[in-house]
């Protein structure tokens, strides 16, 4: 049962689990995919997920979850732009006035 963890908050399935979900063969185990899942702990979506990522890369990928990193790094400020609000924050201090948070 998955109780506070919410949409999109579960936790990382581990490397066993993983190993698992690749092998698993229902013809072999007797089991449906829903059953199996319900045995591992894991939900249907991530055994998909894993699946087709073994499928995809290779069952060695497959054994490691992706970083949750952002793929794409927030936009920077132009390094002139640093500067100047640097140069600002000085002159604000050096005047005796809140700067501001660094």
């Amino acid at each position: 049962m998955w109780v506070g963890l919410g949409w999109g908050m579960g936790y990382a399935v581990s490397p066993f689990k993983r190993q698992r979900i690749i092998e698993f063969d229902s013809r072999v185990a007797g089991v449906s995919v829903e059953e199996f899942c319900r045995q591992v702990g894991v939900s249907k979506s991530s055994f998909y997920r894993i699946r087709k990522r073994a499928k995809q890369e290779g069952p060695g990928a497959a054994l490691v979850a992706h970083s949750r990193a952002p793929l794409h790094l927030a936009r920077r400020w132009d390094e002139r732009v640093d500067e100047r609000i640097a140069q600002v924050r000085r002159e604000l201090v050096a005047d005796g006035k809140e700067a501001g948070a660094w």
